[in-house]
């Protein structure tokens, strides 16, 4: 973990509460505990999942996207965390997450597994952290070998 202030054990372990709550109202698909961790104050957020093509950048748009997740995730399991940084800077804080993981999928009995990649902007609102910017990726397939040792 980066650190670069006093305090900051305390104030990463706050930052990485939100982000539990978080991966376990995904996993749970807990609604209203998923939309817990996010900036309610916001007007405008960006949550940029990899399987959609847009962002979505609303709150009521995101909400609407989580009570679908049941219908596309079934569940994810034998997760398995690779890389994890939090960088802050007085009330936002990064957050850099690649983790390996198996997708078992709602209609289709295929799962994918691989490592995702996702990056969290949090802001402190009064006394807690709170969600503002999500992204996740996987390094398309062929990157590897056409990249190779960058």
């Amino acid at each position: 973990m980066t650190q670069t202030a006093s305090g900051t054990k305390e104030r990463n372990e706050e930052i990485v509460t939100v982000l539990r709550r978080f991966s376990a109202a995904f996993n749970s698909h807990d609604t209203d505990s998923f939309m817990s961790t996010w900036d309610e104050t916001a007007e405008k957020i960006v949550y940029q999942p990899e399987e959609l093509r847009f962002p979505i950048l609303s709150l009521s748009a995101l909400r609407e996207y989580f009570d679908n997740v049941p219908n596309v995730v079934r569940r994810m399991h034998d997760i398995r965390v690779i890389d994890f940084e939090i960088d802050v800077e007085g009330d936002v804080a990064m957050v850099y997450v690649r983790f390996w993981c198996r997708i078992a999928f709602a209609k289709v009995p295929e799962t994918v597994d691989g490592q995702i990649r996702q990056s969290f902007i949090l802001k402190r609102r009064g006394e807690e952290w709170k969600l503002a910017h999500y992204h996740e990726s996987r390094q398309a397939p062929g990157f590897e070998r056409a990249v190779g040792e960058w």
